[in-house]
C-alpha cells in the first residue's frame, strides 16, 4: 500500500468537510441519500460534523498510518484506531481555540489527540471463558504458562470474593461459576477489544496444545472459546431394498472421559512439555516485551491454531488440508521441501527412511499430506468429497501432532537465529 503523506490526507479531510458546508437540507439529502449511516465525525454530545465519503476514507487512512507508527498502535484494533481518529479530528475541528480547519488539523495535533483518545482504553484485563477439560479428576486448578484452568468452584472462591449489588450481574456470575471448568488469562497493555481477542486465542491454543498428545477423538472432548456447549444427538436409519436394516445414533460428551488415574498419568508424563508450551504461549499476553525467539514461538502458535482447527473439522479432507497448512506455517512457508527438511531435523531421520509400520518414508508421508492433500485439494486439482484420500486422516493427525510436540521441545534447547530456515537447517 502506498504511504500517502499526512499533508495529502489532511487536505482530503478538509475538502471533505468544506464540500458540505452551506448546503441546504435538500442538497444534503441528495448527497447522502443511499447511505445507511451517512459519513460523519462525532463532535461531542449529540453533535456530528458531516463529511464526504472521500473525506472519511482519508480519516481512516490517517488512523491506519498512526497505528503503524505509534507505540500504542499495536495495542488497539484497526476498528478502534479508526474510531479514535474520527473522535480526535471531530474534537479538533470543533474546538473554539482554532480559527480555521487548517489551524486545527496539523499532523502533530492529530497524532497527539489520537494518542490521548486511546490512552484511556489501554490497560490490563483478565478474561474468563467456559471450557470443558476433565470429567473425572481431583485437580482443582492447573496452569499452562499464563493460562489458568480451574473448576467452577475454584474460580468462584478465587474471583467472587466480593458480592455484587447488581442482581443481574450477580446471577450472571453465579451461572458462570456453575461451569465445570473455566479458563482465564490476563492480558497487559491492550484495549478491551484487542485484549479479548488475544485472550480467546491464548486459551484456545493452550487447550489445543494440552490435547496435542491425545488422540483425535479424545481431543474433541476438550472444548474451548467459541465451541458449542450444547450436547447434540445425531440419529440415522437406513432402508435397503425391501426392509430397514437398522439405525445408528451418537451423542456428544464434553470433558475428557478418562479415569482419574489415566489423567494423572497423562499430566505427569506431559509435565515438561506443558512447561515448554506455557513459555511459548506467554508471548500472546506480553507481545511487546523483549524475549527470545518471538518469531519462532509465534510460528508455533499459528501452526498450533491451524492444527486445532483441523481437529475440529468434521470432514476428513478439510482436516487434512488444514494439517498441511499447519505444517507449511511451521516450516516457515517452505512448502513440500521445507516441511521435509524441518521434519528430518525434528524426527532425526533421513527423508528416505521408513517411519511407519506400513513402509512409508518420511518424504512419502509429507507428500501425501502436503502435495496430494493440501495443495491438490485446496487448489482444485483433486476432489475431496466422496473420494479416497491420499492419506488416512488419523495418520496425518498423528504425524502432525508429533511434529508440533518435537518442534516445541527442540525450540526449548535451540540457540541459533530466530529464523525458520535457520531452525530447520540446523
Amino acid at each position: 500500500m502506498q504511504d500517502v503523506p499526512y499533508s495529502n490526507l489532511i487536505g482530503a479531510v478538509i475538502s471533505g468537510i468544506n464540500a458540505l458546508q452551506g448546503k441546504s437540507r435538500i442538497e444534503m439529502r441528495k448527497l447522502l441519500d443511499g447511505y445507511l449511516m451517512p459519513p460523519n465525525l462525532p463532535a461531542g454530545e449529540d453533535r456530528v460534523v458531516w463529511i464526504t465519503p472521500e473525506g472519511l476514507r482519508a480519516v481512516n487512512q490517517i488512523a491506519v498510518k498512526w497505528r503503524r507508527s505509534s507505540e500504542a498502535g499495536s495495542k488497539v484494533s484497526v476498528a478502534e484506531a479508526k474510531k479514535a481518529a474520527s473522535k480526535a479530528i471531530g474534537r479538533l475541528i470543533t474546538s473554539p481555540q482554532y480559527a480555521s480547519l487548517e489551524d486545527a488539523l496539523t499532523a502533530d495535533q492529530i497524532r497527539r489527540e489520537i494518542d490521548s483518545e486511546v490512552s484511556d482504553w489501554i490497560g490490563e484485563s483478565e478474561h474468563f471463558f467456559k471450557v470443558h477439560l476433565f470429567r473425572h479428576h481431583d485437580t482443582q486448578r492447573m496452569f499452562l504458562g499464563p493460562v489458568c484452568l480451574e473448576t467452577g468452584n475454584a474460580w468462584r472462591d478465587r474471583v467472587l470474593t466480593v458480592g455484587s449489588d447488581d442482581h443481574v450481574e450477580a446471577k450472571h456470575l453465579s451461572d458462570f461459576a456453575s461451569a465445570p471448568w473455566i479458563g482465564s488469562v490476563s492480558i497487559k497493555e491492550r484495549s478491551y477489544e484487542r485484549s479479548i481477542e488475544h485472550a480467546s486465542i491464548c486459551i484456545r491454543v493452550a487447550l489445543d496444545a494440552l490435547a496435542l498428545p491425545l488422540s483425535l477423538s479424545q481431543s474433541r472432548e476438550i472444548r474451548g472459546p467459541s465451541d458449542s456447549y450444547e450436547a447434540r444427538r445425531v440419529e440415522t436409519t437406513t432402508r435397503f431394498q425391501n426392509g430397514f436394516v437398522g439405525w445408528s445414533g451418537s451423542r456428544e460428551v464434553f470433558g475428557l472421559r478418562s479415569s482419574k488415574d489415566e489423567i494423572e498419568r497423562f499430566l505427569g508424563e506431559a509435565k515438561t512439555y506443558f512447561q515448554m508450551v506455557g513459555d511459548i504461549v506467554e508471548i500472546l499476553t506480553r507481545r511487546d516485551e523483549a524475549g527470545a525467539y518471538q518469531g519462532l514461538k509465534r510460528r508455533w502458535i499459528e501452526s498450533m491454531y491451524w492444527f486445532g482447527e483441523s481437529r475440529r473439522s468434521q470432514d476428513d479432507f478439510i482436516g487434512i488440508v488444514k494439517i498441511g497448512i499447519s505444517l507449511d506455517i511451521l516450516s516457515g512457508g517452505g512448502q513440500y521441501a521445507g516441511i521435509v527438511q524441518l521434519c528430518q531435523k525434528l524426527w532425526d531421520v533421513e527423508k528416505g527412511e521408513i517411519i511407519s509400520s506400513d513402509g512409508r518414508t518420511l518424504e512419502k508421508i509429507v507428500d501425501q499430506i502436503y502435495q496430494k492433500g493440501r495443495s491438490q485439494i485446496s487448489h482444485g486439482g483433486r476432489f475431496g468429497l466422496l473420494e479416497d484420500l491420499p492419506i488416512l486422516r488419523l495418520d496425518a493427525d498423528k504425524f502432525a501432532s508429533k511434529t508440533l510436540m518435537m518442534f516445541a521441545e527442540n525450540l526449548h534447547s535451540y540457540s541459533g537465529p530466530d529464523d525458520p530456515r535457520a531452525f530447520r537447517a540446523e
